[in-house]
C-alpha cells in the first residue's frame, strides 16, 4: 500500500508541473484547429488535486512516512490564519475563491501548502531528480516557443503571441513577468550543477545560457535582478564551502555578460522581432539605467502631489522618465500607496486576494496586486501571516546552507532567486505551485540528510 500511495504522490506532483504545457497545447489546438481539448479552467484542475493531496499527506502522517516538524507546524499556522483572515475579509467569497482573474484565494493557497507538504514526502532521490529534469524539459520547450515569439512571430497564430509589448516573450504562461519567475526556478538547478558537477558540466553551462537567454526574452527586470542576487550569493556560498571552481565561475560570468549584450543588441535591431518601433521603457536595459539614475539621485518626486496625499506619476508635471514614483513601471507609486493602507489591515488583513478592494487610489487602473509579494501578504493576510511565511523561508534557507548536498544547493539557489524577484513581482497560480514543489524538494532532501546523520551518530 505504501508503494501505491508514494506512486500516486509522485504522479500528482508531476501532473501539477505539466499542467502549464498541457494548457498551452490546448490553446494551440484551439488557435489552429478550433478544437478545445480541456473544458476546465487551469485553477479548477489545480483545485481538483487538493483532495488527493490531503489523503496522501494524512496517510503518510499516519504511517509515519512524513517527518512532522517545524515546517509542517508553520503550514498549519498559515492555514489557520487564512481561515481567520477569510472570516474577516472585505469580500469573503473573493477571499475563499480568489478574484475572477487571479483565483488565488483560500482554496488555492491551501493547495499550494499541500503541494509543499506532499513534495516533502518524496522518499527516493531518483524521484526528486525526475521532477527536476521534468522542470528542465519544460523549460527547454518554453525557450523554443519564446524564441519563436521573439524572432518568428509570423509563424504563430495571433492567439499565441502575447500582445502586452512587442519585445517581451511570455512563453506558455502568457505573461513576461511570470515567465521570468518560472525561469528563475530553473536557473538555480543548472547553475549549481555547472559549478559543482565534475561530469556533464558543459551541458549544464549550455542550459544556463539557454535559460538566461529566455530570461532576457521576457525583458522582466525583477527576475533579472533576482538572477543577479543568485550569481552573487552562489559565489560567496561556494567560497565559504570551499567548493568554488573559480575558472568555471569566471567563464560563466563572461558568457552571461556577452550573452546579455548580444541578445539586447539583436532585439533592438532585428526587424524580424516586430515591425513596430521597440518600446525602450519596457526593457531590462532601460530599467537598469533608470535604477542607476535613481541611486544617483537624478529622479525626483512631485512634492506638490505628495502634500495632497496623492502618489501618481501619471498626473505629475515631472516627466515619467524623471519621476521617481514612475520607477519600475510605477511600482514605487504602488508601494507608497500600499504602505498607507497597511495600518488599516495590519493584523487581520483585508482578505486573501482582496487587495483591489483595499487599494482605491486610481480610478483609471484597477490594481489587484501590490507588485511586491511581501507587501501583498501584509495587506491582504496581515502581519502574522507574513511572519509565518518569512519563518518558512528562513527555515528552508538555514537547512539549505547547512547541507552538504550540491543538489540541495541548486534548489536553495532557485528559492533565493524566486524570493528575491518576488520583491518586485507578484505570485500567480501558474508559477507558485512550481515554487512550492521546489521548496518541498529541499525539505525532502534535507530530511534525508538529517536521518542519515542520526543513524551514523547512533
Amino acid at each position: 500500500m505504501d508503494k501505491i500511495f508514494n506512486r500516486i504522490n509522485l504522479i500528482t506532483i508531476i501532473y501539477i508541473i505539466i499542467l502549464i504545457p498541457l494548457f498551452f497545447l490546448d490553446k494551440t489546438l484551439d488557435a489552429y484547429y478550433s478544437y478545445d481539448l480541456i473544458t476546465y479552467e487551469y485553477h479548477q484542475l489545480l483545485w481538483y488535486s487538493l483532495p488527493i493531496l490531503i489523503v496522501i499527506y494524512l496517510y503518510n502522517l499516519i504511517r509515519k512516512k512524513a517527518n512532522f516538524g517545524k515546517l509542517d507546524i508553520l503550514i498549519i499556522i498559515m492555514i489557520v490564519l487564512n481561515v481567520i483572515v477569510t472570516k474577516n475579509a472585505i469580500d469573503k467569497d473573493m477571499s475563499m475563491w480568489g478574484n475572477n482573474f487571479r483565483h488565488e484565494g483560500f482554496v488555492t493557497l491551501t493547495t499550494y501548502y499541500l503541494i509543499f507538504l506532499n513534495s516533502k514526502c518524496l522518499l527516493k532521490r531518483k524521484w526528486i531528480t525526475t521532477i527536476i529534469y521534468t522542470f528542465i524539459g519544460i523549460g527547454i520547450l518554453q525557450f523554443i516557443f519564446c524564441f519563436m515569439q521573439m524572432y518568428f512571430k509570423d509563424l504563430l497564430s495571433l492567439e499565441l503571441v502575447y500582445k502586452t509589448n512587442s519585445n517581451m516573450a511570455s512563453g506558455f504562461i502568457g505573461n513576461p513577468n511570470f515567465m521570468g519567475s518560472f525561469i528563475i526556478l530553473l536557473l538555480g538547478f543548472v547553475v549549481v550543477k555547472y559549478l559543482t558537477n565534475e561530469k556533464h558540466w558543459i551541458w549544464h553551462l549550455l542550459l544556463t545560457i539557454i535559460f538566461f537567454i529566455n530570461l532576457l526574452f521576457t525583458q522582466s527586470t525583477g527576475p533579472f535582478l533576482g538572477f543577479i542576487v543568485m550569481i552573487i550569493f552562489i559565489l560567496i556560498f561556494l567560497i565559504i564551502k570551499k567548493k568554488l571552481h573559480i575558472i568555471r565561475y569566471i567563464i560563466l560570468v563572461v558568457l552571461l555578460i556577452g550573452t546579455y549584450f548580444g541578445i539586447d543588441y539583436s532585439m533592438s535591431i532585428n526587424k524580424a522581432i516586430n515591425s513596430n518601433i521597440r518600446d525602450k521603457s519596457y526593457t531590462i536595459s532601460y530599467d537598469l539605467k533608470q535604477l542607476y539614475r535613481a541611486l544617483k539621485g537624478e529622479l525626483k518626486v512631485d512634492e506638490s502631489m505628495q502634500e495632497e496625499g496623492i502618489v501618481d506619476y501619471r498626473y505629475s508635471e515631472i516627466p515619467k522618465e524623471d519621476n521617481l514614483d514612475g520607477l519600475g513601471s510605477g511600482r514605487i507609486m504602488i508601494w507608497k500607496n500600499t504602505l498607507k493602507i497597511v495600518p488599516d489591515y495590519l493584523y487581520l488583513g483585508c482578505g486573501i486576494d482582496n487587495f483591489g478592494n483595499a487599494y482605491k487610489w486610481h480610478s483609471l487602473v484597477h490594481y489587484d496586486k501590490a507588485h511586491n509579494d511581501y507587501l501583498q501578504i501584509l495587506v491582504t493576510r496581515g502581519i502574522f501571516s507574513l511572519i509565518a511565511y518569512l519563518l518558512f523561508l528562513l527555515i528552508l534557507f538555514i537547512r539549505g546552507i547547512k547541507s552538504k548536498d550540491p543538489l540541495v544547493w541548486g534548489i536553495l539557489l532557485s528559492i533565493i532567486g524566486y524570493s528575491a524577484q518576488i520583491f518586485t513581482n507578484i505570485s500567480v497560480i501558474k508559477v507558485a505551485p512550481s515554487f512550492f514543489i521546489v521548496c518541498g524538494l529541499l525539505a525532502a532532501l534535507t530530511d534525508k540528510e538529517k536521518s542519515k546523520s542520526k543513524l551514523k551518530s547512533n
